[in-house]
Formats: structure tokens, sequence, C-alpha cells
């Protein structure tokens, strides 16, 4: 199987967590999702907020990265 690409739907402040702390999250922390994912996947973030819930509208592209290794 080829590399894969991925969306996440997340708030940009979530993201940014991640990002800080060298680590993806989607579904609210579920790691079903992320066992799909591969080394050498790429993940894009859209933000249609800027934090969870009510918060700010954004929508746009906050992050990309390519999965590092198989560790969930």
């Amino acid at each position: 199987m080829g590399t894969r690409y991925w969306i996440g739907v997340v708030s940009r402040d979530h993201v940014l967590r991640g990002v800080e702390g060298g680590f993806a999250q989607v579904c609210h922390g579920k790691e079903r999702p992320l066992k799909r994912m591969h080394q050498g996947d790429w993940l894009i973030y859209y933000s249609p907020r800027i934090s969870m819930g009510k918060g700010t509208p954004l929508q746009a592209f906050t992050a990309i990265g390519r999965v590092a290794d198989e560790r969930i």
C-alpha cells in the first residue's frame, strides 16, 4: 500500500497543542483513527474554529505533517 493522505478536522488550539508536543490527535483523543495511519502517510489539519465549541470561526488549514512511526 502506498502513501495515504488524511485530513483531521480539529480546532486550531488543539492542533497547536499537538504541534508543540510532537503528536497528532483526532476524534477527541480516540486512538482507532490513528491506528489506520502508517509511517510515511501525511496528515493535514483543517480548523473550522480557533477553539473547540463556539469559538471564533477560522475555516483554514492549520498544519501539515508526516507520520513518523506507528506508535499511538
